[in-house]
C-alpha cells in the first residue's frame, strides 16, 4: 500500500505554474481553467495539489488496470497455443508409439524388436526402421509406414 495521502478536493487552488493566478483543480488533475487571483472569490485551503508530473511514467487506477488486463491477455493467448502446440506434439508421439506396436505385432520375433530413433511424424504419415530377428535367427533391419486413421488407430501401411 502507499503512504500517499488522498488528493484535496475539486476547486480552486494557486497555480503551481503561474503565482498570479488560481488554476482550477478537479479533484484529480489539473485542468486548464484559470483565473486572476484578485478574481477567484474563495480562498485556497491549505492542502495543495501535486503540480503536475514531468517526464517518468505514471500509473493511475485505471490505467494501471488496463496495461496489467492486456499483459495478462497476451499471456493466457500465449499459453493457449503453447497448450495447443504441445497437445498436437503428444497426439504425434502418442501416434507414433502406436504405430510402433503395430510393427512389433507384425514382426516375426517381437520381442526382438529395437526401433532405430523414433519415428518421424509428418501430417497422418508415419515412418522409421526397426531392427528385429527374422525367421532364422538373424536381425535385419526393416522401414515401415504406417497412416493415422484417426486419432485412435493406425494402420500398417508396408513393413519391408
Amino acid at each position: 500500500m502507499s503512504d500517499t495521502p488522498p488528493p484535496p478536493p475539486a476547486g480552486w487552488y494557486p497555480d503551481p505554474q503561474d503565482s498570479s493566478q488560481s488554476r482550477y483543480w478537479d479533484g484529480a488533475n489539473w485542468t486548464d481553467l484559470r483565473d486572476p487571483k484578485e478574481g477567484a472569490g474563495a480562498s485556497a485551503p491549505a492542502a495543495t495539489p501535486p503540480a503536475p508530473a514531468k517526464g517518468g511514467i505514471g500509473c493511475g487506477g485505471i490505467g494501471c488496470l488496463g496495461i496489467i488486463a492486456v499483459v495478462v491477455i497476451i499471456f493466457l493467448v500465449s499459453m493457449g497455443s503453447n497448450s495447443s502446440e504441445r497437445d498436437a506434439e503428444n497426439q504425434e508421439g502418442l501416434a507414433a508409439i502406436a504405430c510402433q506396436n503395430v510393427v512389433r505385432d507384425n514382426l516375426r520375433s517381437p520381442s526382438t524388436a529395437d526401433f532405430v530413433g523414433f519415428p518421424e511424424v509428418n501430417g497422418s504419415i508415419i515412418t522409421g526402421q526397426v531392427d528385429a530377428q527374422n525367421g532364422f535367427g538373424a536381425t535385419v533391419r526393416s522401414s515401415f509406414q504406417c497412416t493415422i486413421v484417426s486419432p485412435e488407430r493406425v494402420r500398417l501401411d508396408f513393413l519391408e
